[in-house]
């Protein structure tokens, strides 16, 4: 990568705000053809946090369980998060607060899970996971 020159890997947009549309021009080359043109082309980066809010409303057990009072998370026990002051923070945002931390919270969320890998038995760790029914699909 350090070989290719910069005018191959990245190309301006005309909007100055736009820099996210400028960035991966050699995959996006790549990817013509392959990729419908609105994702080859796309001048913003994806985002999950519907995603991550609505697995708040809907598997908000497995987050008491994991992060909520009494719990043993992980990421605790290693001391990268204040359990009492993530849990309020997981609370608010499940309850529609404004969230400036977001990325924050979602990537400790995601955190706790790659942990939790490690302490797996080698029968779950090589098994080939079920994809996710939808609840209309299992009806």
């Amino acid at each position: 990568m350090l070989a290719i020159p910069p005018e191959q890997k990245y190309e301006p947009n005309p909007a100055p705000q736009e820099l996210y549309s400028g960035s991966k021009w050699i995959v996006r080359r790549a990817m013509t053809g392959i990729l419908p043109e609105p994702i080859r082309t796309r001048k913003t980066k994806t985002v999950f946090t519907g995603v991550f809010q609505r697995d708040l409303q809907t598997e908000w057990a497995t987050f008491e369980s994991t992060f909520g009072p009494g719990s043993n998370s992980a990421v605790a026990a290693l001391g990268y998060i204040t359990p009492d002051g993530f849990w309020s923070r997981l609370q608010a945002l499940r309850d529609g607060a404004e969230c400036r931390d977001f990325f924050y919270l979602a990537t400790i969320v995601g955190l706790e899970g790659w942990l939790r890998t490690f302490t797996l038995p080698r029968q779950k760790l090589v098994a080939v996971p079920t994809p996710l029914r939808s609840s209309e699909e299992s009806n």
